[in-house]
């Protein structure tokens, strides 16, 4: 798995585009991105989604997590990992309710033993 930080536009704050980094399809099977700030940048998504030519991609770390109108705009995600800490205090309990309740969520319990 390759994980990167999304691309931003913050000024000093250094994240640059993923193919500047990527190491190649023979190193990669999963590609995943850090987003901080809710900054889940439709472009950012299509330019891993392009570069992973069909592979997996992943949200590694997020703080906010995605409202709908981002998963709906942003639907190829295989899986996303919140910051523990982050979890009740940067989002809602609505949000996480909302978010972990959708059919398209898997939770631990629904796993496989």
């Amino acid at each position: 798995m390759w994980n990167a930080n999304a691309p931003r536009d913050i000024p000093k704050d250094e994240a640059y585009a993923y193919k500047d980094y990527y190491p190649g399809h023979d190193y990669v099977d999963v590609l995943a991105t850090d987003v901080y700030n809710f900054d889940y940048e439709q472009k950012d998504y299509e330019e891993l989604l392009s570069l992973a030519e069909g592979k997996l991609i992943a949200l590694g770390e997020v703080g906010e997590l995605p409202k709908l109108e981002i998963l709906a705009a942003q639907p190829k995600w295989a899986w996303f990992m919140v910051w523990a800490d982050w979890l009740e205090t940067h989002n809602t309990l609505q949000r996480v309710m909302t978010i972990y309740s959708l059919n398209e969520t898997l939770t631990l319990d629904e796993l496989p033993k």
